[in-house]
């Protein structure tokens, strides 16, 4: 349904991005993505304008789609390709920097392949402490299920013992 209300579609999109613990995750999802697909094609010799168009094509998320439309835009006005990555609310500064330093060494695909490195590194370090942040609340949980059904084996029989 909401794919097809276009900008409830986008309110959902910048919802998950802004939800605290999940949000950084979706967002470092998405720039991996953009880094490894720009990395691969600008390195194989693909020029950035269809490199860009390509991996329009393979992110899902709309704000990184709008943004990858956005640096297309900027590269065809003459404005420098880490500009709207730069202005972007969604992009880490880190991200931005990078590709602004490789565009202006010249060595983008290098820097894209090294920012996908350390958000790769990144995402599973924060991935591996929402596992131990979330398995003790788990444990919790479970503790407390197995109560509960002890209690309704145990009360029966207790009240039952009573009678006699």
């Amino acid at each position: 349904m909401n794919r097809k209300i276009p900008k409830f579609h986008h309110f959902l999109t910048v919802f998950a991005l802004k939800i605290p613990i999940f949000g950084s995750l979706i967002q470092m999802n998405n720039q991996i993505l953009i880094a490894n697909s720009l990395s691969q094609m600008l390195s194989n010799g693909v020029n950035s304008i269809k490199a860009l168009q390509t991996t329009r094509g393979i992110v899902t998320n709309t704000v990184y789609k709008e943004l990858i439309i956005k640096t297309l835009k900027y590269i065809e006005d003459g404005k420098p390709f880490a500009k709207a990555f730069e202005e972007s609310n969604y992009i880490d500064p880190i991200m931005a920097r990078m590709i602004s330093t490789g565009e202006k060494t010249g060595n983008i695909p290098k820097l894209m392949e090294n920012l996908s490195s350390y958000y790769n590194g990144v995402s599973e370090m924060r991935i591996q402490q929402l596992k131990n942040s979330i398995q003790p609340i788990l444990l919790l949980v479970v503790y407390a299920i197995v109560g509960v059904l002890i209690l309704a084996i145990m009360l029966p029989m207790l009240s039952l013992g009573s009678q006699i």
